[in-house]
């Protein structure tokens, strides 16, 4: 008889298991290069090198140029005392003393103190130095050098006038008591009374020596 009609489908069965991975296929080509990274921090400074080796010396420069002055001559470079020893001589004027010859000179001159004081009861330095003037009693001072002489000098005085309207008659300076560290000196008024009694005046001195 005729074929009878086609039934429904029946319900699908469950999904059966995952097959294997296929094959890698092949490499795709390069992409475009991307953009630059921003530029990074820089890096500690390293170590100093070691120092280069010395270099070759130059060459010397040009002789120099010398003129022989008197009693010396150059020769190849070498100078040369054409009049050694010669005799050298010294002589003291005035007074200057000179002793000893080449090469041992000794040359000595007088030392000298000179000074004026106000005299008075406390005298005063007027000129000079080197010396102190200290009132012992009325017409008396005591003067004392800074630095003795070596030997005993030779003092000189004379009365000093501070007074340029007047000019006092008889006034009397002496000088005693001389060593090598000072000396004591005196003035006096001639027509006091009593007649040439120790009076406080000002008055100036010399001291000459070594």
């Amino acid at each position: 008889g005729p074929a009878g009609t086609n039934g429904n489908d029946g319900a699908t069965g469950p999904a059966g298991a995952d097959g294997n991975d296929g094959a890698i296929g092949p490499a795709g080509s390069a992409g475009a290069d991307g953009n630059d990274g921003a530029t990074g921090p820089a890096g500690a400074n390293g170590n100093d090198g070691s120092d280069g080796a010395v270099g070759a010396t130059g060459p010397q420069g040009p002789a120099g140029s010398y003129n022989a002055g008197s009693g010396i001559s150059i020769s190849g470079g070498t100078l040369s005392n054409t009049a050694p020893d010669q005799i050298v001589t010294i002589n003291g004027t005035g007074g200057t003393n000179v002793t000893g010859s080449y090469p041992n000179f000794t040359v000595s001159s007088p030392r000298i103190i000179a000074g004026t004081s106000s005299g008075g009861y406390a005298p005063t330095l007027i000129t000079g130095s080197g010396f102190t003037a200290t009132r012992t009693s009325n017409g008396t001072y005591s003067v004392v050098f800074s630095t003795p002489f070596s030997v005993t000098p030779t003092v000189v005085g004379s009365v000093y006038n501070t007074n340029n309207g007047q000019i006092w008659l008889d006034e009397i300076v002496k000088i005693s008591n001389v060593t090598t560290a000072g000396f004591t000196l005196r003035t006096a008024q001639g027509q006091s009374s009593p007649l040439n009694a120790l009076n406080n005046i000002p008055f100036s001195f010399t001291a000459i020596g070594n």
